[in-house]
């Protein structure tokens, strides 16, 4: 099923893990980001007219990742609505701690790195290729009945009330 697929948060992290996994499964990829990086098409996913133009010079696409990320620590309850609304896609792959440059700062502190595996079930915090593999997944023929889901992929953290 390969053909072109548009990651956003291409330039780092998880979607730059996508980006070269699903170029290695043969995908004709755009990655596309606000950082600038080489090979990445500039792209701030907040602004719809600059999705017209990456999708107007990108031509048909077979899939969409939108590994655009950012972070926000607040509770759910002191969440504003526009900080809500970025947090939502359509099968969405739900991540716990990853190693990411986004999570460095953190994962860097050894207090806070050993908070963290402590409350991974699995013990630890996910490389940004397992999370990139569950994408591929979603994009493949082999998930072509799963719509509408959300794949908690990290460690059993969800678990954690």
């Amino acid at each position: 099923m390969p053909g072109l697929v548009l990651v956003t948060g291409g330039a780092s992290g998880i979607g730059a893990e996508t980006c070269r996994l699903l170029g290695d499964d043969g995908w004709d990829v755009v990655a596309a980001d606000v950082v600038s990086a080489e090979s990445v098409v500039s792209l701030d996913v907040t602004y719809e007219a600059a999705w017209d133009r990456v999708l107007e010079d990108a031509g048909p696409l077979t899939g969409l990742v939108n590994c655009a990320g950012i972070r926000t620590r607040s509770s759910i309850v002191d969440t504003e609505l526009d900080d809500l609304e970025r947090h939502l896609r359509v099968n969405a792959v739900a991540p716990g701690p990853v190693r990411t440059p986004m999570t460095t700062e953190r994962l860097g502190n050894p207090e806070q790195a050993a908070w963290l595996d402590a409350r991974v079930p699995m013990g630890r915090v996910a490389e940004p290729a397992e999370i990139a593999e569950v994408i591929s997944f979603l994009l493949s023929e082999k998930a072509s009945y799963i719509t509408g889901e959300v794949l908690f992929t990290d460690g059993g953290w969800h678990g954690n009330a």
